[in-house]
């Protein structure tokens, strides 16, 4: 599956796609002091309340906050492989 994740300047959405529909949607507030074990514990919470599967194959980001770039880069090779 897919994690898109769309960072704007107030709040941050998180998106789950399996190719044909969208699985998970959840938002949250932009905080660029956050770090990349923060965001993930936050994402492993979300997804199993949503009883889903942690099985994300690819992650797209979108971002208007640079300070956020190097937390979801992270987050993304290091927690999502």
């Amino acid at each position: 599956m897919l994690l898109a994740i769309d960072v704007g300047n107030t709040h941050t959405v998180f998106g789950l796609w399996d190719g044909t529909a969208c699985k998970g949607m959840w938002r949250r507030s932009t905080n660029p002091a956050e770090t990349e074990d923060q965001l993930a514990v936050w994402l492993k919470g979300v997804h199993e309340l949503s009883s889903l599967k942690l099985e994300i194959d690819a992650v797209a980001i979108a971002s208007v906050v640079p300070q956020m770039d190097s937390s979801l880069s992270l987050l993304a090779t290091r927690w999502l492989n």
